[in-house]
């Protein structure tokens, strides 16, 4: 084979690569999570879980707020950072507010005995 074919070969298979790459990262998700159903187990897994904001707090490093379903509530800590990648995603934190429905995808933690999300990269939807 020559030089020539091999080259558009492998451009052709790169390319292809990527568009399969893409796909795969666009459709990859996190079944959502009831509340009520996050327990220790849950400690270091990403959840993805929606409810109504309450107790909402805002501090210089971060803002603090309780989510609550059906079925539970849970306390959700954006930090200062996240709050910044969410503006650099045209999302207005300050619209985040008391009685808001917010959709977070997020890491469970342990704080002192008790459990609470951290949003992953920005990753809150308002709605």
């Amino acid at each position: 084979m020559n030089e020539k074919k091999l080259m558009k070969i492998s451009l052709i298979g790169t390319l292809a690569g990527f568009i399969v790459l893409y796909i795969l990262i666009q459709t990859t998700g996190y079944s959502h999570t009831e509340i009520g159903d996050i327990n220790k187990n849950y400690i270091g897994k990403v959840v993805n879980v929606t409810g109504k904001v309450s107790g909402l707090k805002i501090y210089e490093d971060g803002t603090f707020f309780t989510l609550t379903d059906k079925t539970d509530s849970i306390k959700v800590i954006l930090w200062s950072d996240t709050i910044k990648l969410l503006e650099e995603k045209n999302i207005n934190a300050s619209e985040i507010t008391n009685n808001r429905t917010v959709q977070i995808v997020g890491e469970v933690e342990l704080y002192k005995g008790e459990l609470e999300i951290i949003p992953l990269r920005g990753q809150i939807k308002i709605i």
